[in-house]
């Protein structure tokens, strides 16, 4: 009979593991990936979600790299230490790779390389930088990701283009068709006018702020 048991405790609580039990049993540690193995672990799932859109299998390795690039600088740049919620883990990268792979797979059509990269961006920005409590925090995460782009192996006029696409604020979101789509500010302003007129009809005597607007 085999036994596997999986410990993850916080240090004030470890007890030293007696030798009598040590020999019967072996100790295997699963530590945080390196920087390496996160790139052959999430590049595999890269290469499969680009499978989705066979003309852009060549952007694989240009893709993990800047996703692991602002994983890694975001993680070292802020800590625990400075705010409780500035926590990063891998779940983060798996959630960008699924948000990528909802996004893309539902679509009858080839997305092209700037629209794979501005989805990206979306992702960077709803998992790194809507956390951060400061508009200077904010401001280097978005240029760090800027930084990043530009680095991007996609060719001079490419980089140009999609530096250029993703300097204006544009998200990707249902709230307009039943796909995931392109949205601006305008259009989630517009989207909350209409439903806070049908919200005014329902409801009446509540106090609203502004500010939501």
């Amino acid at each position: 009979m085999r036994c596997w048991i999986l410990v993850s405790v916080e240090a004030t609580n470890e007890v030293p593991i007696s030798l009598r039990l040590l020999l019967h049993a072996s100790i295997l540690l699963v530590n945080f990936s390196s920087y390496p193995s996160l790139k052959q672990i999430y590049g595999t799932f890269n290469r499969a979600l680009l499978r989705l859109t066979p003309s852009l299998r060549s952007y694989v390795q240009p893709l993990i790299d800047a996703v692991i690039d602002v994983y890694d600088s975001n993680q070292k740049k802020y800590t625990a230490e400075m705010q409780p919620h500035y926590i990063y883990s891998l779940r983060d990268l798996s959630r960008s790779m699924r948000a990528l792979c909802k996004a893309i797979e539902p679509l009858e059509y080839e997305i092209d390389i700037e629209t794979l990269v501005q989805l990206g961006n979306h992702e960077a920005s709803r998992l790194f930088m809507d956390r951060l409590m400061t508009s200077e925090e904010k401001k280097w995460c978005f240029h760090m990701v800027m930084k990043t782009i530009r680095n991007l192996s996609l060719g001079v006029a490419t980089v140009l283009k999609v530096v250029k696409l993703v300097v204006t604020p544009t998200f990707f979101s249902y709230i307009t068709l039943n796909e995931l789509s392109k949205v601006t500010t305008t259009d989630f302003r517009k989207h909350g006018e209409v439903r806070l007129r049908v919200f005014n009809k329902e409801e009446l005597n509540v106090p609203l702020v502004d500010l939501i607007l």
